[in-house]
């Protein structure tokens, strides 16, 4: 699997969402970094943005529903 691939499995342990820190952490990247890989699951959809009043942004996953 390519890196965005590995990145989606990593972040699939978090439930009910995560910050950047969190997200930094599953990857071992340091979080001053931005991280291209969370950008491209964030325009292809895979990742949802939250912006909460605090200016926190949290990060969840598209989840599937069943029919």
């Amino acid at each position: 699997p390519d890196d965005a691939q590995r990145l989606l499995a990593a972040l699939g342990t978090f439930a009910g969402g995560f910050n950047l820190d969190a997200a930094h952490a599953v990857t071992n990247a340091p979080a001053d970094l931005a991280h291209p890989d969370l950008e491209l699951l964030i325009d292809r959809s895979f990742v949802l943005v939250d912006e909460r009043s605090t200016g926190e942004l949290r990060f969840s996953l598209l989840r599937r529903t069943p029919r």
